[in-house]
């Protein structure tokens, strides 16, 4: 059964890797979905701030209020569990592209460049071996034998100066 928040267990040097963070950002999505909705699911309908005021706007009294409220509730909850079921089958899915992804990989592969201006560029890329076969990180597939893949770029603004001045 789904336990929320759920971590995926990474490698240290694994932990910039742009394949990864994508994965990475699917399970706080998930987390967040299902933390929220057991939340409201699983809350005491009389504890919610916002029925007293709820009740007296829509002319209801907040006993009548909180029942329809827990009939909300109630009916959330079956749906939740097959959410649940869901979210914990996509957990162990990415928990193993991401031990594909790192089995036998050194850390993401890091270039730097710099601009006409001066300016230090550094993109970073999953460096694994296994990415290749691990098609759904592609954004794109790109013509005949290159692809289109995350990348993290980082471009060093402190050389502003530079603009200013012009290159030398």
């Amino acid at each position: 059964m789904y336990t929320t928040p759920k971590k995926l267990v990474i490698p240290e040097k694994c932990r910039l890797c742009p394949a990864i963070c994508v994965i990475k950002v699917d399970v706080d999505k998930s987390n967040q979905h299902i933390e929220g909705s057991t939340e409201f699911a699983m809350e005491p309908a009389e504890s919610n701030p916002f029925i007293k005021p709820a009740a007296e706007t829509s002319g209801l009294d907040s006993s009548a209020a909180i029942d329809l409220l827990d009939g909300l509730k109630q009916a959330r909850r079956p749906q939740l569990a097959v959410e649940m079921a869901a979210a914990d089958d996509e957990f162990d899915s990415n928990q193993s592209d991401v031990d594909e992804l790192t089995e036998e990989c050194e850390g993401p592969l890091t270039l730097k460049g710099q601009t006409a201006l001066g300016r230090l560029v550094t993109v970073t890329v999953c460096g694994s071996e296994n990415f290749d076969q691990t098609s759904r990180y592609l954004t794109l597939q790109g013509h005949g034998q290159t692809q289109h893949e995350q990348a993290h770029v980082e471009r060093d603004l402190t050389v502003e100066h530079i603009l200013a001045e012009g290159p030398k």
